[in-house]
């Protein structure tokens, strides 16, 4: 085990020494990260594992959570192979020109005596429309934050792999 440092910090490598040529050579095996042994860096990828798969997992119960709300809300058929740019684009635009800020008072001098309802009945249109496309949002960046996580468990799941494999080949 070699102890190598960047940024300041101490990395461990397991490496293999050989001599080619007369001149002395290290194979890097496999790399413990911030462990000086391999079972420390062994049960930190199974936590990181776990920690992904976990996140993954929340993220896809809060997917299918605002799912069914929209369903229930909107009666939407949500698939995530639906645009999402173009839900966020609209909301986007919906946040920056929205054209209800003005008063409710200042509407209803410029529209006659039925002003305040109008905008009234307007601006809850305005708000449902905003908070469908909120949903939707929202829905799309759960299921965009699950499959990251799943990545990143699948990941740790290979070093996992390449980890047990040096301790078995190297370290008994």
């Amino acid at each position: 085990v070699r102890r190598k440092k960047m940024s300041g910090k101490g990395y461990y490598q397991l490496v293999q020494n050989s001599r080619e040529g007369g001149k002395h050579r290290q194979k890097v095996l496999c790399h413990l990260g911030v462990h000086p042994f391999i079972e420390g860096a062994i049960e930190d990828a199974k936590a990181k594992i776990a920690q992904y798969q976990g996140k993954a997992a929340s993220k896809r119960g809060e997917a299918e959570r605002i799912k069914s709300q929209l369903e229930d809300l909107y009666g939407d058929d949500v698939t995530p192979d639906d645009d999402h740019r173009e839900a966020r684009e609209e909301l986007e635009w919906r946040r920056w020109q929205n054209p209800y800020h003005e008063s409710a008072h200042y509407y209803a001098n410029r529209h006659g005596a039925h002003g305040y309802e109008e905008w009234n009945l307007r601006r809850e249109v305005w708000d449902i429309d905003t908070r469908h496309l909120e949903l939707r949002v929202a829905y799309y960046d759960a299921l965009r934050d699950a499959a990251f996580n799943k990545i990143r468990a699948s990941q740790n799941q290979a070093k996992l792999d390449k980890l047990l494999e040096c301790q078995r080949k190297y370290c008994s």
